[in-house]
């Protein structure tokens, strides 16, 4: 039965901060995890409490262990890459045009993008793309 090492207050006041305001869900439930560890929860019941995979709860226990609480952390490229981000100059510059043309309703330019470029485009990636890129023009952001 594998059990996280003893923490410290100050170690457990930072996993107790991470796993209530973590920004990612992942990176809370591997706090949450390493917490349960130490109140002598076993692996089996972690699992069973958090509906996690036995081998999950192991892993992060182990990475804990010898990495302590960075390595909690979610790792650079961990997610879907969007494919807007692999857009030639002209395709980038068809979608500013096509964005200055309908700022205020960004539902008319998706179906375009999505037609022009042949890959599936939601109105929140391009919102995401657009904050990210700087290429608003102007254009007011309304999520939903």
């Amino acid at each position: 039965m594998k059990k996280v090492r003893t923490l410290t207050e100050k170690e457990i006041s930072t996993l107790t901060q991470g796993y209530k305001q973590g920004s990612h869900h992942a990176f809370r439930i591997r706090c949450h995890i390493v917490l349960l560890s130490y109140s002598n929860m076993s692996a089996s019941q972690i699992a069973a409490k958090l509906d996690k995979n036995i081998k999950t709860v192991y892993a992060t226990i182990e990475k804990y262990n010898t990495g302590g609480y960075e390595s909690l952390s979610n790792k650079a490229g961990q997610g879907r890459v969007c494919p807007l981000n692999e857009l030639s100059k002209a395709q980038i510059k068809y979608l500013q045009e096509a964005v200055d043309a309908h700022p205020e309703n960004l539902n008319q330019v998706v179906p375009k993008l999505v037609k022009e470029f042949g890959f599936h485009i939601s109105k929140r990636m391009l919102i995401a793309y657009l904050k990210k890129n700087s290429t608003t023009h102007g254009v007011e952001l309304e999520n939903g």
